[in-house]
């Protein structure tokens, strides 16, 4: 069967679809064809041997409207005219963003063309009328009037994110809408090192995107200055604001130490393990981020690592443990000074948990379908 799959975001951004990419790769009755956009912040392309990318440009910080349009015009029309060559039995994509040339080639060239579609995240119906969303407004109505009815799969990452968006699309049949989580390869199921070291300083770890208006970044920095523990933070993040950079980067701590280029995906199993604290900081600005249960949850836990986030992330509620390790305990960066600082930094005699949160579980129901109507 002929699977093309589309996401007019670079790939290199988004883990859990390089992972579900992986994942199709070894599908001998698929050829799968990826339909995407370059990265600008210099992430290694991604690549996977048997699946052929296509790449348009993607529009640079500071490009005006005008330029901006060309390029999301530029890749429909690329999109558009690969799928007429290629002419897929489905298509799975990605985000709103990536809903046009799938509504166009739908409408137009293959009315019969399965359509399976998944969300990272959970747009409030709102945030549509904002500035910058003139394109994916569009977009979103060619999801709303057409994409919508015809899909034979939605996916939401969380079931508070699902309820979400049935609530704000009633119309839309509950059973074909479904939870796909985003989850790290069962490979990184790794024996954490730094917790086997005693008497060792505490090694906290921030992954991810980063401001200091969206997160708590400016309190934790300030108590980990000013803390009369041994506790150090390494931050590795690439997608930062200009000014959080200079911010971090002018720090005058040997204990915070900021990687500006982030680090490669790959990599990542390599150097959790030597940590004992991954860091979850999102101030919760918007219910998607309020009701989020973000991909470095799941890639922390799958390392050993305890993990600490706000209160206010109420989509990590129902992971949260603390009578196991690895644990996950809700910590209130505004409020440090107060945290138990000795029974966190120490795991005592806790039991192990299970940590059953991989790629290959949490896409199987998708892959299921897509064999399902290979064989069809």
């Amino acid at each position: 069967m002929r699977l093309a799959v589309i996401q007019n975001l670079p790939l290199e951004y988004y883990p859990p679809v390089t992972n579900l990419l992986d994942l199709l790769s070894r599908e001998k009755a698929l050829d799968v064809r990826v339909f995407s956009v370059e990265n600008s912040k210099n992430r290694p392309p991604y690549s996977k041997e048997g699946i052929q990318i296509v790449r348009a440009k993607v529009p640079q910080p500071g490009q005006n409207l005008i330029s901006r349009a060309l390029l999301y015009v530029d890749f429909i029309r690329r999109t558009l005219v690969g799928l007429i060559r290629f002419r897929p039995q489905a298509i799975l994509y990605f985000e709103p963003h990536s809903a046009l040339p799938v509504y166009l080639y739908s409408r137009l060239f293959s009315r019969s063309t399965t359509v399976f579609i998944h969300h990272h995240e959970y747009y409030e119906p709102e945030q549509y009328s904002g500035r910058g969303m003139r394109l994916t407004r569009l977009a979103h109505l060619c999801e709303t009037h057409y994409l919508f009815s015809k899909a034979s799969w939605i996916s939401q990452t969380n079931p508070k994110r699902r309820e979400l968006f049935l609530c704000d699309y009633p119309g839309i049949d509950p059973e074909k809408v479904h939870v796909m989580p985003n989850y790290p390869p069962s490979s990184w199921g790794l024996p954490n090192r730094a917790w086997k070291e005693t008497g060792k300083p505490l090694r906290c770890l921030y992954l991810g995107s980063l401001s200091r208006e969206d997160t708590f970044i400016e309190p934790l920095v300030a108590w980990i200055q000013s803390a009369p523990h041994d506790v150090f933070l390494d931050i590795y993040a690439y997608n930062v604001p200009a000014e959080t950079a200079a911010w971090l980067a002018g720090l005058k701590s040997d204990r915070i130490r900021f990687f500006s280029a982030g680090i490669d995906y790959e990599k990542l199993p390599e150097i959790l393990p030597d940590y004992q604290v991954g860091l979850i900081l999102y101030r919760g600005n918007t219910r998607n981020f309020i009701w989020n249960a973000p991909n470095k949850l799941f890639e922390y836990l799958a390392c050993g690592l305890d993990v600490w986030y706000p209160p206010v992330m109420s989509g990590i509620h129902p992971f949260r443990s603390e009578d196991t390790s690895p644990r996950v305990l809700e910590v209130d960066f505004e409020e440090m000074d107060r945290i138990p600082f000795e029974k966190l930094s120490q795991r005592g005699n806790l039991g192990e948990r299970n940590v059953p949160y991989d790629a290959e579980t949490a896409v199987a129901d998708l892959l299921s379908h897509i064999r399902n109507h290979s064989m069809s």
